[in-house]
């Protein structure tokens, strides 16, 4: 059998990586490169290889690269923190090992998503190649996203699941988002894309297009609430990314467009907006919840927008442009975290 390197990039990955490495204790070689971590994530990782490094965080996709050079064997299994590889999953791996047919493996992941397995709204196949041979190409793409990329090479199928335990909780998802969207606003922006070329109405039509494919096209319906939440969250989060692209092109100091005209611009910044709503949803939840004996989907679209058409319409904010329209859905947002953390907690009692 082709022996085999397991590699992870981590950072303050405490509550995740034991499980992960676990489900990693058969492989040939475990690498683990971690970008500064303050919690136990290296000393836990430390008894499980002898092979752990440190590199400076520069982006997803340069972190991977840097794991993947670091491994002895040239068959690589790439695997986040969040990720498990169940004893079917394991078994299919060895097999194919014993006799590649091909130079890398599309494997399905079984992505979980506030406690339920997600088979619809794009969720699921979610297929990833994340076993090849290093020799035939690396990690590219787009950050946050990395992808290992093969000029050249045959790739094949893997008929077994590798779990991915996205986020345990909406708190946590909004977190992730946050760091995701702005990523990915600062990479397009590298990569040419103008932020004052982000109009509103680019905005609007993603976060629905986004939501229109998830939830209806891909059927995310069927998954209950956690499908609606997740369509409603990816729509919320798209247009969010594309808010921060625009952001980037903010003069620092006034707010305002460069060059562009004045308008009243008393809408917050964004990352520190959601990152201080991370704490404050949890109060307001409970709140909610001292109110509502039920959380239910209309709680989930009627109120945000509400909440949307209140700060937009009625105080006018759609006389300040891209300002005001930004600014209502960063309410909007919020009133869709407040009512998700109710019924999470709803759930919980249930």
């Amino acid at each position: 059998m082709a022996e085999l390197t397991a590699t992870i990039i981590t950072h303050n990955e405490e509550a995740n990586i034991r499980a992960c490495l676990e489900s990693l204790t058969w492989a040939k070689e475990i690498v683990v490169v971690d970008s500064g971590s303050s919690d136990r994530t290296v000393e836990i990782c430390r008894g499980y290889t002898d092979h752990v490094f440190r590199n400076p965080w520069t982006g997803f996709i340069e972190q991977k690269n840097f794991a993947t050079s670091r491994a002895t064997y040239d068959w690589i299994l790439n695997i986040d923190a969040d990720e498990r590889v169940p004893d079917e999953l394991r078994q299919a791996i060895e097999r194919e090992l014993s006799a590649p047919r091909c130079d890398g493996y599309w494997i399905a992941r079984r992505n979980y998503f506030l406690g339920r397995w997600m088979r619809h709204g794009g969720w699921y196949p979610d297929r990833v190649l994340r076993l090849f041979d290093r020799r035939k190409g690396r990690f590219g793409g787009v950050n946050p996203h990395a992808r290992f990329v093969m000029p050249e090479g045959s790739v094949e199928f893997i008929r077994s699941d590798l779990i991915h335990l996205t986020y345990r909780d909406f708190s946590q998802y909004l977190r992730k988002q946050d760091q995701y969207t702005g990523v990915s606003a600062e990479e397009r922006v590298t990569r040419g894309r103008r932020p004052g070329s982000v109009t509103g109405a680019e905005m609007l039509a993603r976060a629905s297009v986004k939501f229109a494919q998830a939830y209806l096209l891909k059927r995310g319906f069927l998954d209950e609430m956690p499908g609606l939440i997740g369509a409603l969250g990816a729509a919320y989060f798209n247009f969010i990314k594309y808010a921060k692209i625009w952001e980037l092109g903010l003069d620092a100091r006034s707010g305002q467009e460069t060059g562009g005209p004045r308008v009243r611009h008393d809408v917050p910044a964004i990352q520190p907006y959601l990152r201080k709503l991370d704490a404050e949803i949890r109060i307001e939840a409970r709140e909610i919840r001292a109110r509502h004996t039920h959380i239910g989907w209309l709680d989930l679209t009627i109120r945000p927008l509400a909440a949307f058409l209140n700060v937009y319409l009625l105080k006018q904010r759609f006389r300040d442009g891209r300002h005001g329209l930004v600014d209502a859905a960063l309410r909007s947002l919020r009133a869709f975290a407040c009512y998700v953390g109710a019924w999470e907690l709803g759930r919980d009692l249930g």
